[in-house]
Formats: C-alpha cells, sequence, structure tokens
C-alpha cells in the first residue's frame, strides 16, 4: 500500500492522539492489514522519540553548563554548593540512563510484539477447506445453495466425514475466544491425528497445523510452535504467501526464545530480507536493523 499525504497525516493524528475512539480502532485494524503502514507509523514514532530525545538532552547539556559556569563565592561557604553539585550529579545520571535506554534499542519481546499479529481463521474457513479438498467446488455450491445447508451438516451428510472432526475444530475456536490458547491448539492437535490417514485432506491438515501452531504461539509456547512453521516454511502444495508468513514467524520463534543473539532469527530474518518478492522483506529488514 501506498503511503500518501492523506495517510500521512492520519498516522500524525494518531501518534498525537486525535483520532476519535473509532478512527483509533479503524486505523489500528488497517495497521494489522498492511504491513508499509505498520512500518510508516514505527518509522514516525522513532523519529518523533528521537527528536524528543535529542532536545531533552541538549537541555540537561545546557543545564550543566550554567551549573559549572556559576563563580564560587567563597571558600569558606562550601555547604551552599552542595544543592548544586546533587542537581549536576541528577543530571549526569538521568543522562546516563537516556543514553542507555536510547542506544540499546527495542528488546527482543518488542520487536515480536510488534511484529506477530497473527489472524486467526474461524472453524468456518477451516471446514471450507476441508469441503474444498474432498469435494467439487460446483458440487459443494450446489449443494449448499440447493438446499440452505450448514457446511456442517454438508459434510457429514454429503461427503460422510466424522463428525467428531468437525467438533474438535469448532471446540477450538469457542475455546481460542475465551482466551484459553493451549487448550485450543490441544483440539486442534486431536483435529489432526484424526484425519492423519484420510486421503485429500493433505492441504486441510496443514491449514489446522498453521492454526494449531498460531495458538501454542498465543499461548507462550513459541518452542513447540517452531518446527510446526519450520514444516509448513517448505510446504509443496500450500499457497506461497502461507508457507513464506510460516517462515517468517519461525523467525520470530526464535527471536522471541533466544532473544536478539539469536542465531537462528538473524538467519531466517536475513533470508527473508535478501529476497525482495517476500510476503514480511520490508518487516524481515526492519528487524535486522533495530537488534
Amino acid at each position: 500500500m501506498e503511503i500518501s499525504l492523506e495517510w500521512q497525516d492520519r498516522i500524525d493524528q494518531y501518534l498525537r492522539n486525535e483520532l476519535g475512539e473509532e478512527d483509533n480502532i479503524q486505523f489500528e485494524a488497517e495497521m494489522k492489514e498492511h504491513a508499509a503502514l505498520r512500518l510508516a507509523v514505527e518509522e514516525q514514532k522513532s523519529m518523533i522519540e528521537e527528536l524528543s530525545f535529542n532536545r531533552d538532552l541538549n537541555h540537561f547539556k545546557n543545564l550543566a553548563k550554567d551549573l559549572q559556569s556559576q563563580p564560587e563565592e567563597t571558600i569558606i561557604q562550601p555547604i551552599r554548593w552542595l544543592p548544586r553539585l546533587a542537581v549536576a550529579a541528577a543530571v549526569i545520571v538521568i543522562l546516563c540512563v537516556l543514553a542507555f535506554l536510547f542506544f540499546s534499542g527495542p528488546s527482543a519481546d518488542q520487536l515480536y510484539a510488534e511484529n506477530f499479529n497473527p489472524r486467526f481463521s474461524s472453524s468456518e474457513e477451516l471446514l471450507t477447506v476441508l469441503v474444498d479438498n474432498i469435494s467439487l467446488e460446483d458440487r459443494r455450491d450446489r449443494a449448499l445453495s440447493d438446499h440452505a445447508i450448514s457446511l456442517e451438516a454438508y459434510l457429514v451428510d454429503s461427503l460422510s466425514v466424522d463428525t467428531s472432526l468437525i467438533d474438535l475444530i469448532v471446540d477450538s475456536r469457542s475455546l481460542e475466544k475465551e482466551g484459553n490458547y493451549t487448550e485450543a491448539a490441544q483440539q486442534l492437535g486431536l483435529a489432526l491425528a484424526l484425519s492423519a490417514d484420510k486421503k485429500g485432506y493433505e492441504l486441510f491438515m496443514e491449514d489446522v497445523a498453521f492454526q494449531q501452531a498460531l495458538l501454542l504461539a498465543q499461548g507462550g509456547k513459541e518452542e513447540e510452535a517452531i518446527p510446526i512453521f519450520n514444516k509448513l516454511s517448505t510446504s509443496k502444495q500450500q499457497e506461497q504467501s502461507k508457507t513464506e508468513l510460516a517462515q517468517f514467524f519461525e523467525g520470530l520463534m526464535y527471536l522471541k526464545t533466544e532473544g536478539k543473539s539469536s542465531i537462528k532469527a538473524k538467519e531466517i530474518l536475513k533470508r527473508i530480507s535478501l529476497d525482495s518478492d517476500h510476503v514480511k522483506h520490508t518487516a524481515a529488514t526492519e528487524i535486522l536493523r533495530r537488534l
């Protein structure tokens, strides 16, 4: 997405907290959808923080100079200088703290939080993938429109899909909505086991596995999500954008679990940054710049 002057004005309003509540929610939704907009906001925010830091730094420097330039009134009255010395010492401490915070850069957790914005599939979307895997699309559309039946009913009645599999997917969605991410991931794990030996379910199983990995990460089990994302990133039957997203998420999982010094995270992000056509090229390049 191209950042126009109109969008730039909205970015400024967002960072100055001048948008109304509804506009603010809509703008944040746009950021989640468009990586270019999210990057533009981060760049503008960093620029503002840098200008603010430089302004505060100059203020403290001038204050220190003023204190140093004050003439000594007398050697007999050193006690009067103690407050000024205390202020000067406090200024030095503040400068050191600000310098450390500014130059140390964002933490691994911060970079992870800024870039891990999973979009969960609904149970209906997963069931649609299952239908497309084992049924001709025109047959499915005709059945759903002519008989006005639900996806679940069509899967059971027309395609003879085990109702237990459908229940597991729907239950997982309900648990995810309640914030029970680990339990939701376990339900999908059972769904994968149930469909493992069924022909024609391969792409469906990969979509379920992707969802399971996202849920594990949301539940704080990033290490368990790593091998799943790694396997999905090399899939030959999945659409390219999803395999590239799995590769990016794998790098984020290593960043979260091993920190900014993670060699694996840097290797994965470096490969992505060198591919200008990669769906996460810009995001990976920016993370590497800030590491």
